[in-house]
């Protein structure tokens, strides 16, 4: 299924890429590539999760399909703009994302795409495929989207976005151009979400530490209060860490309600700092056994991550990741 809709504001991102401060140093290079005709046909966009992918593409493409650009920006008055910025179903922009609830992107998904692209411009211009998670490609999508890739046509830009470029095939990453976003500093992360939600530093520090760095996924998780969660998961643990013989349905049952994903994540990061604390000077150290035990738990949780996106029972596995934490666990001598 292709999507005419999906290339509103909202969808790419709630945050225009001008909103951006560590974006716009990479946008003001990406415009001069663009009027001096040096824009590749293909080009991944890549960085962590929450540094505003998407919000580059968006205004890479909006740029790309105004109809009268002013110094190398969208106009937003020509019809093309009025149709993309107000969410209208652009004709000459096309873009395919996973389904709702799946993490792939299937092969006639793609085959819709190249379609599409293959027509004549309706406005007489560009056409632009945008591939949203693009390393959720499945193997016959990711070869359904070579020869387009390598035959794109007269005026076609085709811009993948993808948090692990390394899951895409090496036949797509060669034939694309890669265009990385990296992580604002710490400082700036915490400024901009200061300004965007307000509330105390030591919140924001947290949420931008829990989000890998990437302020608008700290954003999200401030405003849906998963910073909240990630605290209950860490007294969970620090909890049955103390007191093994505690019954662990009641945490169970508060995990069981997390997307699994997320919980695992939450599971790592404090297995990882509680190693990192335990191994440093004066931290108290962990004898062998200990340190086996908690690298066991901590490569359990990695498998349990990994699974998340398959068919799997998560209730199941967190209650077995939970007995051995409390029969097995670090506690333990």
């Amino acid at each position: 299924m292709i999507d005419h809709q999906a290339h509103s504001a909202a969808s790419l991102n709630d945050c225009s890429a001008s909103d951006l401060p560590w974006q716009h140093s990479l946008w003001k290079s990406l415009k001069q590539r663009l009027q001096d005709d040096r824009l590749p046909h293909a080009l991944l966009i890549h960085g962590a999760p929450g540094v505003g992918k998407r919000a580059l593409a968006q205004r890479l493409v909006q740029t790309l399909l105004c109809l009268e650009p002013k110094d190398g920006e969208a106009c937003g008055v020509c019809r093309a703009c009025r149709l993309s910025h107000s969410g209208g179903a652009h004709p000459d922009w096309v873009q395919v994302a996973p389904e709702p609830e799946k993490t792939v992107i299937l092969v006639d998904q793609i085959r819709d795409l190249c379609a599409h692209l293959s027509l004549s411009a309706a406005f007489g211009g560009r056409r632009v495929g945008v591939i949203e998670s693009a390393d959720g490609m499945n193997v016959n999508a990711a070869n359904a989207l070579l020869k387009t890739l390598e035959e794109p046509g007269a005026d076609v830009h085709i811009v993948l976005i993808a948090d692990r470029p390394g899951r895409l095939p090496a036949t797509i990453r060669s034939r694309c151009q890669p265009q990385f976003c990296p992580v604002p500093g710490h400082a700036e992360a915490i400024l901009w979400l200061q300004q965007q939600h307000g509330g105390e530093a030591k919140l924001l520090s947290q949420a931008v530490n829990l989000a890998g760095g990437g302020p608008l996924l700290a954003l999200e998780w401030l405003q849906q209060e998963v910073v909240a969660e990630a605290r209950q998961v860490a007294k969970d643990l620090v909890g049955l860490y103390r007191e093994p013989q505690q019954d662990p349905m009641p945490i169970w049952t508060r995990w069981k309600e997390i997307p699994a994903p997320r919980l695992w994540r939450w599971v790592l990061l404090n297995l990882h700092h509680w190693c990192r604390a335990l191994q440093a000077p004066g931290g108290g150290q962990l004898s062998p056994q200990q340190l086996h035990r908690l690298l066991n738990l901590s490569q359990q949780a990695q498998q349990s991550l990994r699974l998340a996106a398959s068919p799997v029972r998560d209730d199941l596995q967190i209650w077995q990741w939970l007995l051995q934490w409390s029969q097995q666990g670090p506690q333990q001598d």
